[in-house]
């Protein structure tokens, strides 16, 4: 069964039911990350007339599960494309994020 993210899930019950989650989450809900965006890209983010651009996104996708052992299982990967700031040259930075998770 395949559910829609949410800002909150209950995990024990989606392994329960083998749920599967996919969807998008804008980057404009993690207001922490933006502290270590380009300033292109926070102003890009923060845009009204980008409220629905969906390259701003974090593609989300996950898996919950019980593995042969009866143990629960979160498996899942995510994606986005980053404008960071280097630490270094403090100059743009293009940063594909391409995330596998497993727990």
């Amino acid at each position: 069964m395949q559910a829609k993210v949410q800002k909150q899930i209950d995990c024990w019950h989606y392994c329960e039911q083998r749920r599967q989650i996919r969807g998008k989450i804008f980057l404009r809900q993690f207001k922490r990350l933006q502290d270590s965006l380009a300033p292109d890209m926070v102003a890009r983010i923060n845009a009204l007339e980008n409220r629905n651009d969906f390259s701003l996104v974090l593609d989300v996708l996950l898996d919950f599960d019980r593995d042969e052992l009866g143990y629960f299982v979160l498996k899942g990967h995510l994606r986005a494309e980053l404008q960071l700031i280097c630490q270094r040259c403090l100059e743009n930075m293009h940063f594909p994020m391409d995330i596998d998770v497993s727990y």
